[in-house]
Formats: C-alpha cells, sequence, structure tokens
C-alpha cells in the first residue's frame, strides 16, 4: 500500500488469526482529514487474509503411578493380617478364592519348611492347625 504525504501505521495483533490493519496518516503532515477521501484514495486499507503463526513450545508432563509396595520381613505381618481380615469380612470375592489357594498353599508349605529346620527361632516344631492357637 503506498501512502503519499503522510505516515504508514501497521497494527499487529497478538492473537494467530485477527486482521491486520494498515492505515495511512496524512493529519500528521498537516492535511485536512477529508483529503484522502475527495482525492479518491482510501485512508484505511484493510487486509482480510489468514495468518500462519509457529510456536515451539517445551512442555513438561509429569505423571504418577501408582506403584505397589511389597512388604518385606516383619511387615508380612500386617500385610497378612489385612488379608485375613478381609476374607473373614467377606471384602474378597468368592470368585477370587481359587486364584488365591495355590499361592497359600506355597507360602504355608515353605513356612512349614523353615519350622521344621528350626530357622524360625521361637516358633514351634510344627505350625498349629488354622483356626487355632498353640
Amino acid at each position: 500500500m503506498a501512502c503519499r504525504g503522510g505516515s504508514l501505521t501497521r497494527s499487529r495483533s497478538s492473537l494467530p488469526g485477527l486482521t491486520a490493519i494498515k492505515s495511512c496518516n496524512t493529519s500528521s503532515v498537516g492535511l485536512p482529514a477529508g483529503s484522502a477521501a475527495e482525492s479518491g484514495l482510501a485512508a484505511v486499507e484493510v487486509i482480510d487474509r489468514p495468518v500462519e503463526v509457529e510456536v515451539i513450545k517445551t512442555v513438561h508432563q509429569v505423571e504418577y503411578v501408582d506403584m505397589p509396595i511389597r512388604p518385606r520381613g516383619a511387615q508380612w505381618a500386617a500385610t497378612l493380617t489385612e488379608f485375613a481380615g478381609q476374607l473373614r469380612t467377606g471384602r474378597i470375592y468368592d470368585r477370587d478364592l481359587p486364584a488365591l489357594t495355590g499361592p497359600l498353599q506355597e507360602a504355608m508349605a515353605a513356612m512349614e519348611i523353615r519350622v521344621r529346620r528350626g530357622g524360625a527361632g521361637g516358633l514351634p516344631q510344627r505350625l498349629p492347625a488354622p483356626g487355632r492357637t498353640g
């Protein structure tokens, strides 16, 4: 756009897709405001076009994942007590019981072996039957 006898002003928007406006200011050189219209020139030219802006941003994403904490050593006592309580109160579904039977039998067999070898100081040579103390 040519600006005769004045200064060219560009207006920019920080938002993409908005129209850029160019205006010719002739009042700064002492011309009357209507002189541009009288001479057949447009005082303002509006250009309507899409504007594409490429922005590169670095995004840091933190994701929290629940990790099961496996008990060690004496921590098993609290875990097994909680497990027994859930079994007793029905908070473990009947449909899940067959999947638990094998691992529980393995754990009891391993405990029996340790007790018989004398690896568990202070425990009787035979574990009490379930439901009994002693």
